[in-house]
């Protein structure tokens, strides 16, 4: 994934992960609407730290990561790449650093209103 912000000032590693385009937004969603709120205000209930949902046939899953806090992305309707013998749902982790403090999140909700838009 690259800089958001000029932060970090390098191309840093990470993994493919395919999703629906409308997927872009259940994410966002997920995030703000079902853990960043109390069960009384619509969000996940008290211990819960995973929610899925079929997206465009797909399944997605949203998790909040704890050993690296941030949040993870998985589409278990799709295999990895890079391995034949082990199959492994694709997924990836954004910090919250990532999403929060260096605006990644800012930056995926204007992709996502393009999307919705229909321009991208």
């Amino acid at each position: 994934f690259p800089a958001v912000n000029g932060q970090p000032e390098k191309w840093l590693g990470g993994t493919d992960i395919e999703i629906p385009k409308s997927g872009l937004s259940w994410f966002i969603n997920a995030i703000e609407q079902k853990f960043m709120k109390t069960e009384a205000e619509g969000g996940l209930r008290k211990g819960e730290f995973t929610y899925a949902k079929e997206i465009a046939g797909e399944k997605l899953v949203t998790s909040r990561w704890f050993g690296t806090p941030g949040y993870g992305l998985a589409n278990a309707s799709r295999n990895r790449y890079g391995s034949v013998t082990i199959k492994k749902q694709q997924e990836f982790c954004f910090t919250d650093e990532m999403l929060f403090d260096n605006g990644l999140l800012e930056e995926l909700k204007v992709i996502a209103s393009k999307i919705d838009n229909g321009e991208l």
